[in-house]
């Protein structure tokens, strides 16, 4: 299609949209790296993107943190959670 950037620029949409959410987000692939946090993830965790990059999720959260339980919750349903671990309406 003519005016469509190839599929190799989709990324950097993707981006710019995660850093203009207005709350701490953070990327983590399967083995729980760290592959993209934005500019209030940086803020909350008090940590440059570079150190963020380099951490693994279970190494920034508390022993015992109910965020791991969410998230084994999302990675088991493939779909989205909210608040305290209910399934977002919809799914």
């Amino acid at each position: 299609m003519k005016g469509l950037p190839p599929i190799s620029a989709a990324p950097d949409f993707a981006a710019v949209a995660l850093n203009n959410i207005r709350h701490a987000v953070i990327l983590v692939n399967t083995a729980g790296h760290i592959v993209f946090a934005n500019a209030d993830a940086e803020a909350f965790f008090s940590m440059s993107r570079a150190m963020l990059a380099r951490s693994t999720l279970q190494g920034l959260v508390p022993f015992g943190s109910p965020l791991m339980a969410l998230v084994e919750q999302v990675r088991e349903g493939m779909a989205p959670v909210t608040g305290v671990g209910e399934k977002s309406k919809g799914n």
